[in-house]
């Protein structure tokens, strides 16, 4: 059997980092963990391992972001110590959450997927929100255009990645899902509907 080796790289996991992207990495790796045929490698900011012993995941801790310094240049500075990790094993398909791989791009963009998640700098209301999203606008663009393949959650989305990546064939849609107890869906009685509510910012 023909191992495919991942580095799946991102810049928290959940519980130990909060937000949706930190939940997507954990819920996307442990379910890549699995298939067999695939080598999981994990780099995040996390002095501690975050999965479990059981789950057969590689993971390299790096020194996180510092929140109290400016945001992107921490994300830049996160991102090359990403790079040192990458180097080291130039035959793996690099799996990259928002920010985290940005320094040089250009050695890895052949292998490279990028998942931005939501977008926010390019969908921005009101004046004040479109200058702070228009220079992350410039930095994922300059993201898109080096990667690979780009991942669109799916929706709105996927059409503004089609036009920013410069190229349709580089998106793939990929949506986000949630983990529900195996019982969730067991009608109590026949035709019972379900009732699902979602909550977002927007």
């Amino acid at each position: 059997m023909n191992t495919i080796q991942i580095i799946f790289c991102t810049d928290g996991i959940f519980p130990h980092q909060i937000g949706g992207m930190q939940r997507h990495s954990r819920l996307l790796i442990e379910e890549l963990s699995r298939y067999a045929d695939l080598d999981i490698l994990v780099v995040h900011p996390h002095a501690c391992n975050v999965f479990d012993d059981k789950i057969a995941i590689k993971e390299i801790a790096l020194r996180g972001i510092d929140d109290k310094k400016m945001y992107l240049w921490e994300c830049f500075k996160y991102s090359e110590r990403v790079y040192d990790v990458l180097k080291r094993y130039p035959n793996a398909i690099v799996y990259a959450q928002g920010l985290t791989v940005w320094s040089h791009i250009k050695s890895v963009k052949k292998r490279l997927i990028i998942n931005p998640h939501g977008l926010e700098p390019y969908q921005a209301i009101g004046l004040r929100d479109k200058l702070i999203g228009f220079t992350f606008q410039q930095i994922f663009n300059f993201i898109f255009g080096h990667a690979n393949k780009v991942v669109s959650l799916g929706g709105k989305l996927t059409n503004i990645l089609k036009t920013k990546a410069n190229s349709k064939n580089k998106v793939v849609v990929l949506p986000n899902s949630i983990n529900l107890p195996p019982k969730t869906f067991e009608p109590k009685k026949p035709n019972q509907k379900l009732k699902m509510l979602f909550v977002a910012r927007f």
